[in-house]
């Protein structure tokens, strides 16, 4: 008979190690804690039928992504609790009431977590659930603040839709960008999602030509009064139902501002325009003009024509209608000519007639010079990059850019944020200077006109690492973005039979000789790991330390094949043993006399030697005194070690370093090495002392010996061993006296907590 498997059970897999899970199509309930502290899972799929999630289902797992069913219509308290990796949500549910979830429930889940619906049930819900921010199927991959709005960035066309307005209840004029940057990135503001300004107490809103949709009741219930728009054809934008829905009194005048040319296209709109009663909407339309200021640097020295009026004077303002307006500049004294125009006090443009687009308030100032005079055009490479000062020798503005000769520019380029400078070209694209301040010398010069651009490049860079050859070695390096002036770490690892030679650059000069490289990086920048297969022959050289020599015969440098077995042997003085071998950096290779190994690379041996004779000190605390050891011994030998304690008092261990535990033994023996310790106390205290730190009915202790942690009265406490430098090397529970393993030799720290308290001490491995 088969039966289904209708639930799974309180805490069945609680800490577990499972890295994937299937669930039964049949299973309509998880149980408390089913799943909790299961690190291990990152994604799993439950199943139609499941209805309920009990507490803290999945409390502390290692989900990042969820599905929730229409089905799942109970979560209970933190059933997804504590899961710092979950990301993304995805509610399948049609409202926000439509099941029942506990508080907390999703308590401790990823900063970045995203709840996503379908696009169908996006007026049923609010920009949030349960504090996570709720996106649907048609919004972006992420989302971003910039400048008091919320958007959704779609990275596969660098494009960002409007999401929400974070001061929606205080915003009294709506100004949308047509980009924004975020991260580095440009992005182009083209879509207005739903209900994003309903509501809204703002009277102005301004609209740019980058909008392309506007969502279901984006500006439903609006008080707009003012509607700038930059739309030449309006047709060719998507508007959702009751896009501009107004809840404003009749008696308040709405007005939309629009482009000077295409009037037509907006009373023609069909469903929205009246070319009987010149409205749009409920707007009625207006031409959108602006103030343009005229003036000229030498006043009557030349003219400005529009197709509104001459200008002669130094200072004019007329209102021009957004559009491009084509301005002349016309001479009226031979004396003088035409140089440039200047935008806004910062833009020169040298061409004459020139087309200015009208996209709000400017001032245009036409320059006439005398005829004694130097041009210099300051360009750059990307106006978003950066911009150019150009500047006089004391350090005042020349928005000219023309110079007397026989004098001196001064040119300063300045990045954007996310971009630096690189470097000044002239108009062949030669590299001029790669210094951001640049003195442009005008003395003898037979040119009337320099022209110089400012190159500025992201400050997100690539590198591009790759080894001679993949055959014989590999290559790691730190994870993207690699940023301009910063700091990236290289790594490069032979393969089996080769080794690692130099790292280079595009042009094969030598950077390094180690195997780890770390570069700043100030452009793209493409690095070679050079390896190679290793020899057929390499050389071994031997050396003694003091107090001893290489055995008689032995070559202190010779060259023998690959893999061939050789041997280096020592001899010690008299008084003297050979302690061990050491190879060039110090670090011992072996205690065997003679030592015979395969010679697979140039190595290196150095014979060290110790006195045959050590002396070891003993001493005692208050309450006992020691009765053998100390002395003089051969390496090699048995020290005895020998302790008494006095009455009322207890020995509780032979220590070293003042409180690191060797022994508790009163008898303690061992073979002397050159590794073992010269000083050794014998420490005691007083009977029916308790535990400091961990009471008990008995004394608590941690010693290691012959590869066993001996752990005394500490079952049931958690444990942790660190290196004296603080390194963890151990974490476990306690279940025995004993727990086998392996440490290399060293002093360490022992600690240990459990309900009735804690304990730290050190212990030494020998």
């Amino acid at each position: 008979m088969n039966f289904a498997v209708a639930e799974i059970g309180q805490a069945l897999f609680k800490n577990g190690t499972l890295t994937s899970v299937t669930i039964p199509g049949s299973v309509t309930t998880i149980g408390k804690e089913a799943f909790a502290y299961c690190s291990s899972i990152t994604s799993i799929t439950l199943p139609d039928a499941l209805t309920h999630l009990d507490t803290m289902a999945f409390y502390n797992a290692g989900l990042t992504s969820i599905n929730i069913s229409a089905r799942l219509t109970n979560i209970g308290y933190l059933a997804f609790g504590g899961c710092s990796n979950l990301s993304t949500i995805r509610l399948n549910w049609p409202a926000p009431a439509h099941g029942s979830v506990a508080d907390s429930a999703f308590q401790g889940v990823s900063p970045s977590a995203k709840v996503r619906i379908l696009a169908e049930n996006t007026f049923a819900f609010d920009y949030f659930w349960h504090n996570m921010p709720v996106l649907d199927t048609n919004d972006g991959d992420e989302l971003a603040l910039v400048n008091g709005f919320y958007y959704t960035l779609h990275t596969a066309d660098n494009t960002a839709s409007l999401y929400r307005d974070a001061y929606a209840n205080s915003r009294y004029t709506i100004t949308i960008p047509s980009k924004i940057t975020f991260d580095w990135q440009r992005y182009d503001v083209t879509k207005i999602r739903h209900r994003v300004f309903k509501g809204s107490p703002a009277t102005v809103a301004n609209i740019p030509s980058s909008i392309i949709s506007i969502g279901d009741s984006a500006f439903a219930n609006n008080k707009l009064e003012k509607l700038y728009l930059e739309w030449t054809d309006p047709k060719s934008v998507h508007f959702g139902t009751a896009a501009f829905t107004s809840s404003v009194p009749v008696a308040i005048p709405r007005n939309a501002y629009v482009p000077y040319d295409p009037l037509e296209n907006y009373q023609n709109h069909s469903g929205y325009g009246n070319a009987d009663n010149n409205t749009w909407l409920d707007f009625t339309l207006n031409y959108r003009t602006a103030e343009v200021s005229f003036s000229l640097n030498v006043p009557f020295s030349g003219s400005i024509n529009t197709n509104e009026r001459s200008i002669t004077d130094s200072a004019t303002t007329i209102a021009l209608g957004y559009g491009r307006t084509i301005l002349t500049a016309v001479l009226a004294d031979s004396r003088y000519h035409f140089v440039n125009w200047v935008i806004n006090g910062t833009e020169a443009i040298t061409e004459n007639p020139f087309s200015l687009d009208v996209q709000g308030p400017v001032s245009v100032i036409a320059y006439f010079a005398e005829t004694d005079y130097f041009l210099v055009n300051a360009l750059v490479n990307d106006p978003l990059f950066g911009s150019v000062a150009v500047k006089n020798m004391d350090n005042t503005d020349n928005l000219s850019w023309t110079f007397r000769k026989n004098t001196a520019a001064f040119l300063i380029a300045t990045s954007q944020e996310g971009f630096h400078f690189v470097q000044w070209t002239d108009a062949a694209d030669r590299i001029i200077s790669q210094s951001n301040i640049y003195i442009l010398d005008l003395k003898n010069t037979e040119t009337r006109e320099a022209t110089l651009r400012a190159v500025f490049a992201s400050d997100k860079l690539k590198l591009t690492v790759m080894p001679s050859d993949p055959a014989y070695g590999t290559v790691k390096v730190t994870a993207a973005p690699h940023l301009y002036n910063k700091p990236d770490t290289l790594t490069a690892t032979p393969k089996d039979n080769c080794h690692f030679v130099k790292w280079t650059n595009e042009n094969g000069d030598t950077l390094s000789l180690a195997d780890t490289l770390i570069i700043t990086l100030t452009r793209d920048t493409l690095l070679i790991a050079h390896f190679e297969k290793n020899s057929d022959t390499y050389t071994l050289k031997l050396s003694a330390g003091q107090n001893g020599t290489l055995a008689p015969g032995t070559d202190t440098v010779a060259v023998h094949i690959r893999n061939m077995q050789v041997t280096a042997q020592a001899v010690p003085n008299f008084g003297y043993r050979f302690i061990h071998w050491t190879n060039a950096n110090g670090d011992i290779v072996s205690a065997d006399n003679p030592y015979t190994f395969p010679l697979l690379k140039d190595t290196e041996l150095k014979a060290l030697f110790f006195l045959n004779k050590y002396s070891i000190t003993v001493a005692a605390t208050e309450g006992g005194r020691v009765t053998a050891g100390q002395g003089e011994y051969e390496y090699g030998l048995e020290v005895v070690l020998k302790a008494v304690a006095d009455s009322n008092y207890y020995f509780a261990g032979w220590t070293v370093f003042g409180d690191a535990l060797v022994s508790t033994d009163t008898t303690y023996t061992f073979t002397l090495s050159y590794a073992s310790f010269s000083a050794y106390t014998a420490t005691f205290k007083r009977t029916g002392t308790a535990n400091d730190l961990l009471p008990t009915a008995g004394q608590t202790q941690a010693f290691y010996t012959d590869g066993t942690l001996h752990l005394i009265r500490l079952q049931g406490s958690m444990v942790a061993v660190t290196t004296i430098d603080g390194q963890r090397v151990l974490q476990f529970k306690a279940g025995s006296d004993e727990y086998p393993v392996t440490l290399p030799a060293g002093v360490y720290i022992l600690n240990a907590a459990s309900g009735k308290g804690r304990l730290v001490t050190k212990f030494v491995v020998r």
